[in-house]
């Protein structure tokens, strides 16, 4: 499934004249280049979710565990303490009164706070201030299942390496599904209680995309383009793809500031070593 508010599985390309530095010195921008909206496409994920709420079929009340589909939901593992995470604890401000003690835990998670970036899916996960462990960017090798690595990889006991590994032929069938990076995101712990603090999150627009595939019985892009863009008359927007041998017709490479085109697309690289 793929989400436009997440870096894993694509953006929307859209026809927006931009600066010509944004494409290679040889090519000035037309109007028939396409590029990516970015982070703006989560408001078209959002107005999707608006008309699932208006013709019925979810409310924003509603929680995120019972609109996904079973196999996102995570499986227990051992060392792991998901469901209930001892550091997803909410006191009431009684340290010493454990009865009044609150668990609270993904079952928590309910559509607004998907849609107003309070879920407790931080961009970072739970003690970790390492840029490249954003749940978007999680790396095969360094994050999931290298046990000799600046990242957590297999260090992490609520991360499952062994199916990850499985899933994924030892990293030879990489890039990671978002599906995948779902599920595995969902097992660590929260960083605060859903509902009480906003912070930036990707995952959790992603996961709105998953709700949408779930609940409409159809593809994200289907729905996106019948139900939201259509009405409007927008027929030029389509998904993004990961990886740079994957871009659309016309779509531009995107450079930065010293001239790398890391930000474009991700360039599919394969472990080093097979056993």
């Amino acid at each position: 499934a793929n989400s436009f508010g997440d870096a894993i599985e694509g953006h929307y390309t859209s026809t927006v004249p931009t600066p010509n530095h944004w494409l290679t010195p040889e090519i000035s921008m037309e109007n028939h280049h396409r590029m990516r909206i970015a982070s703006l496409s989560k408001a078209i994920t959002g107005a999707a979710i608006q008309t699932l709420v208006v013709s019925g079929q979810i409310s924003t009340s509603d929680r995120m565990v019972d609109l996904l589909p079973d196999e996102l939901i995570p499986n227990s593992l051992e060392g792991c303490e998901y469901p209930n995470h001892s550091t997803n604890i909410d006191d009431n401000g009684t340290p010493e009164d454990t009865s009044d003690d609150v668990q609270y835990g993904i079952n928590d998670i309910r559509v607004s706070h998907l849609l107003n970036m309070q879920s407790g899916l931080d961009v970072d996960p739970p003690e970790t201030d390492v840029d490249e462990r954003m749940t978007r960017d999680w790396h095969y090798e360094h994050d999931w299942v290298d046990d000799d690595s600046f990242y957590q990889g297999k260090n992490n006991p609520c991360i499952d390496d062994e199916t990850v590994a499985e899933e994924y032929n030892g990293g030879w069938d990489a890039p990671v599904k978002i599906e995948t990076a779902i599920r595995e995101t969902l097992r660590l712990p929260l960083n605060h209680q859903p509902g009480t603090t906003f912070s930036y999150s990707n995952i959790g627009y992603t996961i709105l995309g998953e709700i949408i595939e779930e609940q409409s019985g159809m593809e994200y892009e289907e729905y996106i383009l019948e139900y939201v863009l259509a009405p409007m008359g927008i027929d030029n927007m389509q998904l993004g793809k990961t990886l740079f041998e994957h871009r659309v017709e016309n779509e531009v490479t995107y450079y930065s500031r010293n001239n790398s085109t890391s930000v474009s697309y991700t360039h599919l690289t394969l472990p080093t070593n097979r056993e």
